[in-house]
């Protein structure tokens, strides 16, 4: 998923190319026919399970909204107060109210609230991409993602299936605008954008859907960065990811 990478022993950023995802094919499931596509996660940054026989499945993301609420008008007001004011009053009191002024809202940081939104709802939707039918997983991962990435993710999940594996668990994400991106600098600049994450995929991997036994897990601190791109109507949707060379992190 990740194009023009290279090896992580090289020093520098990883960027995942598909002799990589081939490398990482070949860790899931074994020799692969040509064309194969490869968990974008795994690859050479996965702990085999087949090796290691541990893994553990915990962690979620969870988002909250606040709720507004209305309270009921106090009926023990008195009458008197509920009476409407005379004009002499309405124009004292506004005479003497202090004038206010509306603060425009902050476009940046409108703005990394709509990135930190799409890449959380991206993690959400790769770590469940195998339990969604090709339809719907169309639809979803459309609506966060542009090519490549988006093409990968479908063609990924289209392979799992063939294979007989599944993904289980799922991502814990700590976005953030600032620190190390590697070769990148974090932030947003016009319609390009890099958010920083040390992603915890420790409870995140594969298994066979035959047996159930897990087959990979992720790692604990894995630091990555993602390139968004702003289209038609100002929105923001993600178009690559990039695993950096030294894949530890401080969340």
């Amino acid at each position: 998923m990740w194009a023009g990478g290279r090896s992580r022993g090289m020093v520098g950023e990883m960027r995942r190319s598909w002799w990589v995802w081939g490398l990482g094919c070949l860790l899931l499931c074994g020799p692969l026919p040509a064309g194969c596509v490869a968990d974008p996660v795994r690859g050479s940054r996965v702990e085999d399970l087949t090796a290691a026989g541990t893994g553990g499945l915990s962690g979620s993301v969870v988002e909250t909204s606040d709720e507004l609420t209305a309270s009921a008008p106090d009926v023990s007001t008195p009458v008197s107060t509920l009476v409407p004011p005379t004009s002499d009053s309405v124009s004292s009191s506004t005479s003497s109210a202090p004038r206010t002024t509306a603060h425009p809202a902050d476009p940046e940081a409108e703005a990394r609230r709509d990135i930190e939104k799409v890449w959380r709802t991206y993690w959400r939707i790769y770590t469940t991409s195998t339990a969604m039918t090709p339809e719907d997983l169309k639809s979803a991962i459309s609506a966060v993602a542009v090519d490549p990435i988006r093409t990968d993710v479908i063609k990924q999940a289209q392979y799992f299936h063939d294979k007989g594996l599944e993904k289980y668990g799922s991502a814990q994400n700590h976005p953030s605008f600032s620190g190390s991106g590697g070769s990148h600098t974090l932030g947003i600049q016009d319609s390009k954008a890099y958010l920083g994450d040390c992603l915890d995929l420790s409870g995140f991997g594969s298994r066979y859907v035959s047996t159930g036994k897990k087959r990979t897990v992720g790692l604990k601190q894995d630091h990555v960065v993602g390139e968004f791109t702003k289209g038609s109507g100002s929105v923001w949707k993600l178009r690559q990811i990039y695993f950096l060379a030294d894949p530890t992190c401080a969340s």
